[in-house]
C-alpha cells in the first residue's frame, strides 16, 4: 500500500511540474506574440487632414511608407531605420486621380517611386491597390515590392 501512494505522490509531482512547465511555455509564447512589429511608429492626421498609408503585403505585414496630402515629404521604413524622403510631385487631392505614380527623391537611392490605383470606397477614404514600391541603389539591382494601402482622411 506505500509503495501505491509513493507512485501517486510521485506521478501528482510530476503532473503539477509540467503545467507548471507548460504555463512558462505559453506565457513565453503569448510574449512573443504580442511584440510590436518593426515599420513606422503611427502617424497622426490633424482633422481636415488625408494620406496614404502603406503595408507590406506579406505577413506579418509592416506599416512601410506614408505620405500626407499636400506635402512634399514622405516616411519610408527602410528595413531597420525611418528615412524622409521628398517630391517634386503635386501631392494635393491625391484621390482625385484613379491612378498614381509619385517619384522621390533621397540620396541613397538613384530610383524611389510608389504606383498604385484607388478602388473601393471606404468610410474616411478609399482602398489602394495593385501598389508597388520601386528601389533602386547605385549598382544595385532594380526592387519592386508589392504593398497595400489605404487613402485616409481623419
Amino acid at each position: 500500500m506505500r509503495k501505491i501512494g509513493q507512485i501517486v505522490l510521485g506521478f501528482s509531482v510530476l503532473t503539477f511540474s509540467a503545467c507548471a512547465s507548460l504555463e512558462t511555455q505559453n506565457a513565453s509564447d503569448k510574449t512573443q506574440l504580442n511584440s510590436p512589429t518593426d515599420g513606422l511608429a503611427a502617424q497622426e492626421l490633424e482633422i481636415g487632414e488625408c494620406g496614404m498609408f502603406f503595408w507590406t503585403d506579406t505577413h506579418p505585414r509592416t506599416f512601410i511608407l506614408f505620405q500626407k496630402q499636400g506635402s512634399a515629404e514622405a516616411k519610408y521604413y527602410a528595413g531597420t531605420t525611418e528615412i524622409n524622403l521628398t517630391t517634386n510631385q503635386n501631392t494635393n487631392n491625391m484621390d482625385d486621380i484613379a491612378v498614381f505614380d509619385i517619384s522621390y527623391n533621397h540620396p541613397d537611392y538613384t530610383v524611389f517611386n510608389i504606383k498604385g490605383s484607388f478602388s473601393d470606397i471606404l468610410e474616411g477614404g478609399r482602398r489602394i491597390t495593385n501598389a508597388r514600391i520601386k528601389t533602386k541603389k547605385a549598382e544595385t539591382w532594380e526592387e519592386i515590392q508589392p504593398v497595400t494601402g489605404i487613402y485616409g482622411c481623419r
